[in-house]
């Protein structure tokens, strides 16, 4: 009797001491839990700062009636300067987006030529005193949003007064090759500025052998967010595929400012590029801008197609 007691006992006491040593360890995993779901790792912490959204492919093939746009036979365009549009300040940023009728700087004229075929400019009856400063659209200090116009050539400016002291002028263009883009003339006063309240301005379009079909095909779209880009959140976008336009473009918002940033096609028309489409100073947030690719090839304004930004669309 007294040995099975002895035994019982014992057996209890180890039975109270794997209890407790099962417990100790349930302990120590709940802690390991809530720590884990307490604090991200570094690794988590990336993830959900850093991620990507895939976009829809685009194709197109859009067929173009070179003969819908109404322009004049003439080689010439004469204009008088009382006919002139105070527009001379809004096309300052003509070069970094392009030109529509609702920001004041709809195209006066635009040519349809050839290689080798020239061009004039004229405006009539303008004030002395003042210049005209003359855009094809070169900016060379932008990397981002570089623009070089080796289509077109300036010959030669000529002028002469009136019996008024009101000055003519008369600028002779040469398409050099084959492309698409505006000039801008824009009137600078005798101190040297150009205003709002004073200052003409003229845009004048061309497109030298004009496409008759519009090809486009994007194969690939990542939309990439960053909500901590050192003290900056940022959304980007990755493009590649082909075209056969002869200037490729997209828009981008910065922290507010539309511009437009070249996308470089090369010899085998394809592109490929990461568009850096907005940012904000603020920490934290997913930026739901969107963005539009530009394609110069043909008459008129540029053919433009919306880039959505699947943030956007979410609800």
């Amino acid at each position: 009797m007294y040995k099975f007691k002895l035994n019982t006992l014992k057996r209890i006491k180890n039975e109270k001491k794997y209890f407790s040593i099962v417990l100790l360890f349930l302990f120590v995993i709940s802690l390991s839990n809530c720590s884990n779901s307490a604090e991200p790792t570094k690794s988590d912490k990336v993830n959900s700062d850093n991620f990507e959204i895939s976009g829809e492919p685009i194709t197109l093939d859009i067929n173009v009636n070179l003969d819908s746009l109404q322009t004049e036979d003439s080689t010439t365009f004469s204009i008088d300067y009382s006919a002139l549009k105070l527009k001379g300040a809004d096309l300052s940023y003509l070069k970094y987006y392009y030109p529509v009728p609702y920001r004041n700087n709809d195209v006066d004229r635009e040519f349809i030529m050839a290689i080798s075929d020239s061009f004039v400019v004229e405006m009539k009856n303008c004030k002395n005193g003042n210049e005209w400063l003359i855009d094809l659209g070169n900016i060379e200090s932008s990397e981002d949003h570089t623009w070089i116009n080796s289509e077109v050539a300036l010959l030669k400016t000529e002028n002469n007064m009136n019996t008024d002291s009101t000055i003519n002028y008369k600028f002779t263009f040469k398409a050099l090759k084959e492309g698409k883009g505006y000039i801008s003339f824009k009137e600078r006063n005798s101190l040297g500025v150009i205003s709002s309240n004073e200052s003409h301005g003229l845009i004048i379009g061309y497109s030298i052998n004009a496409l008759n079909k519009i090809l486009l095909n994007v194969e690939e779209i990542k939309w990439k967010y960053n909500k901590a880009d050192g003290r900056f959140s940022t959304v980007r976008v990755y493009l590649k595929g082909t075209t056969n336009v002869y200037r490729l473009r997209a828009t981008t918002s910065g922290d507010g400012l539309l511009m437009a940033m070249e996308i470089p096609i090369q010899d085998d028309k394809s592109f490929e590029i990461e568009i850096p489409v907005a940012f904000s100073h603020i920490v934290g947030v997913t930026l739901d801008t969107n963005s539009e690719l530009l394609l110069y090839g043909t008459v008129g304004l540029p053919k433009i197609i919306p880039l959505i930004n699947p943030k956007s669309i979410e609800p």
